[in-house]
Formats: structure tokens, C-alpha cells, sequence
């Protein structure tokens, strides 16, 4: 199995960054927070099959959040045989297109490595693929917490709707983005929600974009500049005890995700079966977990609160839908906002 580090460079195995796409059993672009992980997975897993059958299991994880990707026009290809056996990904990218589910998903070209249960958490989410051609293992969720004392009389927001309201006017702190003002997931789930006027309403009551990290170490604190309510992901908020000032709240429509999905070609080979039912396995799946991403393995515990529901775009709107568009349109449409909201100041 091949791995690699920020510089590109291959640190384990024989395999080539510049081998085609094609000759990879998996090719996994993963949450930035869990790579480490699902690398020693897939490492493990690679030596057990070979030992057991003496085949060698092609997969690439690329490792780092920025760096170059030799396979980043793999959405171009044309034909089937030029795609990797299983290919997992995050979010709304490349593999949800429109063009790419012309040219491949429609015509059956995959299948899900899960036809078993899901966990209870996410029974009512919708998230399973009901065509069975995406395989959803995880997902990145994002989630409230709240400075009580902060309200200042205001009410404790319970649903992603009350954040309209304009009594929170800038109250909120939100999730930026590497690349844009805002993260791309509460953007699509309000203009999904409540249009345009939705995303505007949002964008008027934040206060500031952070990194979760500066809403983990600073909310609740003097440091919070006047903001009492925090847009976080989960994987950070999970990670903090809480000041007894401070609630988590696990809004009644569900924390917002994005899923974490792959898919595999459908008459898989053994050794791609191999692949992915060790992507959605239990073992994988407590990983994900520990580090606050939520598993789709019913056999893991998720460390959740005892009510916690999941809230996603809907696989019916993410069909009919160019999401990648959506994303564009919805910074340019946040980030509008935001200047006039200085403009106005």
C-alpha cells in the first residue's frame, strides 16, 4: 500500500503517484482531521491480505489539507475501466456533479460496500443512498453551543431556523473557511432550507468567522467579543468539557452534515469488497468516532447526546441539483452580505 506526506513523497510501498487511477483498488480523500487514521486502517488492512492471500492492495490516501493531487482531474475521465475500484470522498464536490452521475452512477456502474443496518442516529436522516449506488460511512456534522449568561435574556436557540431571528444580531460566531468567509455546509443547508433571504438573514447576525479551534479555546470567554452562539463542528465541540455557563445544543432538526461517502464498482473483485467493507467496518468506524466524526455503523458508539438526529441536504436535492454551483452561488451570495453588512455599519 502506498502513503504519502505533504511534500508528495512516498513513504511506504512501491506505488507511484503518477500510477493510473485505474490500477488503484481505493483512492480516499478524507477529512483532514481523521487521514492519520484511516491511513493506519487501510495500512493494516493492506499487510493482513497480503500475508493471508499474497496480493498486494493498491490504495492512496492523499495526506495533508492543501496539497497538490495527482488524480484531480480524475472527474474528466470518460470511461469506467479509467476510474479506481472504490474512490471515497467528503462533501458536495467532483463525484455528486450532475455531469458525473450522467456519465457513470446512473447507468449502475456502482454499488454500495453496506447493505445492512445503519446506526439509530442517523434512521431518519435519509442518508443512506435508497439506490444503492453511494456508500455513506461517516459523516462531518456541525452543531451549536451556546454562552447562556452571553443571551442576555435572548431565548436559548433549539432550532437551525431560530438563528434567523434578528434578536440574535451579531451573537453568532461561525465556522470560516479555508478558502471563503464561510464554510460551505451551513451555507447549503440555509439556502436549501430558506432561499436566499435565509442565507442573507444568517450572514447579518454573525458577529465574525473563526476557526473551530479559536471557538474551542475562546467562546464563552472575554475573548468572544459580545457573541454568545458558536457554529461548530462537532469534531471540536465533542472534544471540550464544557463550562457549566456554556450548553451544547444539538439542534431538534439535527446537526447540520456533509456526508463522507464512497462508492465501488458495481460485480466488485474479492479484493475490492476486501476495501470496502473495511471502510464501513466497526473498526474504522469507532476511529471516526473518537475523533467526533459520527459512524453509520450500527455497532459503534458515536459518544452522542441521547437525542441526536442528523439533518442533510436529501439525496432527492442533491440529484436535481448542481451542488457545486450551489456552493459558489452561496459564498458569492454570503460573502455579498457580509460587505453590505460592513457597508451599513
Amino acid at each position: 500500500m502506498q502513503t504519502s506526506q505533504s511534500n508528495g513523497r512516498a513513504v511506504r510501498g512501491t506505488l507511484s503517484l503518477a500510477r493510473p487511477a485505474a490500477s488503484l483498488h481505493m483512492l480516499a480523500y478524507v477529512a483532514c482531521p481523521i487521514k492519520q487514521v484511516v491511513r493506519d486502517h487501510f495500512d493494516a488492512l493492506a499487510a493482513a491480505h497480503r500475508k493471508s492471500t499474497g496480493e498486494t492492495l493498491s490504495c492512496h490516501i492523499p495526506m495533508g489539507c492543501h496539497e497538490d493531487d495527482p488524480y484531480e482531474d480524475l472527474i474528466q475521465v470518460k470511461t469506467i475501466d479509467e476510474l479506481p475500484g472504490v474512490t471515497a470522498s467528503v462533501g458536495f464536490g467532483d463525484f455528486m456533479t450532475p455531469s458525473f452521475f450522467t456519465r457513470f452512477v446512473a447507468k449502475g456502474c456502482f454499488e454500495t460496500a453496506h447493505r445492512g443496518e445503519v446506526h439509530p442516529a442517523f434512521s431518519s436522516s435519509g442518508l443512506r443512498d435508497p439506490e444503492g449506488w453511494y456508500t455513506p460511512y461517516s459523516v462531518w456534522a456541525h452543531v451549536l453551543v451556546v454562552d447562556l449568561p452571553g443571551l442576555a435574556g435572548r431565548p436559548v436557540p433549539s432550532r437551525w431556523s431560530d438563528l434567523l431571528d434578528p434578536c440574535y444580531a451579531d451573537q453568532i460566531i461561525a465556522d470560516g473557511a479555508h478558502h471563503q468567509r464561510f464554510a460551505q455546509i451551513p451555507l447549503l443547508h440555509y439556502y436549501r432550507h430558506f432561499g436566499e433571504a435565509g442565507v442573507v438573514q444568517l450572514v447579518k447576525n454573525i458577529r465574525e468567522t473563526w476557526h473551530p479551534a479559536q471557538m474551542v479555546k475562546s467562546a464563552g470567554t472575554a475573548a468572544s467579543k459580545g457573541a454568545s452562539i458558536f457554529i461548530i463542528p462537532w469534531s471540536f465541540a465533542h472534544a471540550r468539557r464544557w463550562p457549566r455557563h456554556m450548553r451544547l445544543v444539538w439542534p431538534e432538526e439535527g446537526a447540520l452534515i456533509s456526508p463522507m461517502y464512497a462508492w465501488m464498482k458495481a460485480s466488485a473483485s474479492a479484493a475490492l469488497k476486501t476495501v470496502g467493507q473495511a471502510l464501513v467496518s466497526e473498526k474504522l468506524g469507532r476511529h471516526c468516532a473518537q475523533a467526533g466524526f459520527p459512524s453509520l455503523n450500527p455497532g459503534v458508539d458515536n459518544r452522542l447526546p441521547s437525542d441526536a438526529r442528523f439533518c442533510w441536504l436529501g439525496w432527492d436535492y442533491v440529484r436535481t441539483h448542481d451542488t457545486q454551483k450551489l456552493g459558489t452561488l452561496t459564498a458569492d451570495i454570503s460573502e455579498n452580505a457580509w460587505l453590505a453588512k460592513g457597508a451599513d455599519r
